[in-house]
Parts: structure tokens; C-alpha cells; sequence
């Protein structure tokens, strides 16, 4: 597990990211926190079984979460993926996007390769979201590449980076502590900047 507040970040790289809609269009990463901030939710891929537990999770507090800034879901597999993983994980109304180049992934420094998702801490991830339920979906190269890990990066309208996540290994996200400290966060950010 890995919080970091001084953020591992090439803003600008981030911002000029070119990710792709469910109908394969293309827009810059930052024209999402042009109007209001984002909490950005980088999935691994959209068939793992950590990252569809970690959706579901920040999904069912998603009004919560919204009254701060707009969850948005990054994958990295095909456009026309999107529609069937929003469909198969309840996701109506979630703004669901893909970059399969990874370029907003590296730009958000977080890990790839074989040794960063094969380990340990993985296998013992998997068997407790097994156990909590949550399945894995049949693995199609469609959905994504295995050897990405995600994370998570809440940018405001200016575009800061205010909180960044970097998973190490495969099912390792924020708690809902961590995600309620994001919240308090961006209220006493607002609160300043409204006095």
C-alpha cells in the first residue's frame, strides 16, 4: 500500500493523455476536470476481479463521493469494451473511459510488468475477494492488458494533483478511510479558498 502526498506526476503529461469514450472518441485527460474536480479510478483492466471489486465499491458511495468531484473510471482495454463492463458491473450514469497506449498510467507513475502483479500480496488479494464474492470475469485481450496495476489520482480544476494512490500489486486500492480522507480533503480545500 503506498499513499503518497507529494505526487509521483507529470501533470501536464496527464492532462494531454489522449483516452478514448465507449464509441472509440477521443479527448484530452484534463477536459475531464475543466469543470469540476476528478477523482480518477485507474483499473488494471476491466475483466480483474481487484479492480470490478474496487468499481462496485466506489460506485455504491458514488453519491458521496460526486458532492467532491466526478468519479471517473480509466481502463486500458478497447472502447467498445466499456459498454459491457458498465453493463455487467451496474454502472449506470458512471463516466467510463480507456487508454490503451497506458500513457495516462505511466504519466500517473504507476507500476507495470510481470513481477509488480505476480507476488504474494496478490494471491492473498484474490482469496479474500473470492471470498467476499466478487468473481472474476472471463479474460479477453479486449479488456486490457494483465500486467498493468492502477491506482488512484484526485485532480482539481486547476490541475493538481491533490491525492495520488499507486497500487503495488493486484488488489491493493485505498480502504474507504483513505477515500473519506480525500473527501475531507477537498472540503478544507474549498473551505479556504471560499474565505
Amino acid at each position: 500500500m503506498s499513499e503518497i502526498f507529494v505526487p509521483k506526476i507529470d501533470n501536464v503529461r496527464l492532462a494531454n493523455s489522449v483516452v478514448q469514450t465507449p464509441e472509440g472518441g477521443k479527448l484530452k485527460l484534463g477536459q475531464v476536470w475543466q469543470k469540476r474536480p476528478a477523482i480518477l479510478i485507474f483499473l488494471r483492466h476491466f475483466a480483474c476481479i481487484a479492480c470490478r471489486a474496487h468499481a462496485k465499491e466506489v460506485w455504491s458511495r458514488r453519491d458521496e463521493y460526486e458532492k467532491q468531484g466526478q468519479i471517473v473510471f480509466i481502463g486500458n482495454g478497447d472502447a467498445n469494451y466499456i459498454n459491457e463492463f458498465k453493463k455487467s458491473m451496474n454502472l449506470d450514469g458512471a463516466l467510463v473511459l480507456t487508454d490503451p497506449s497506458l500513457e495516462s498510467y505511466r504519466a500517473a507513475g504507476f507500476y507495470h510488468g510481470f513481477f509488480y502483479v505476480v507476488q504474494f500480496p496478490t494471491l492473498v488479494n484474490i482469496w479474500k475477494m473470492t471470498r467476499q464474492g466478487h468473481k472474476q470475469v472471463a479474460y479477453t485481450k479486449r479488456a486490457g492488458t494483465h500486467w498493468q496495476l492502477g491506482g488512484v489520482v484526485v485532480v482539481n480544476m486547476q490541475g493538481q494533483v491533490t491525492y495520488q494512490y499507486i497500487s503495488e500489486s493486484m488488489g491493493d486500492f485505498p480502504e474507504e478511510p483513505a477515500f473519506d480522507r480525500i473527501i475531507a480533503d477537498e472540503k478544507e480545500r474549498a473551505g479556504k479558498t471560499g474565505s
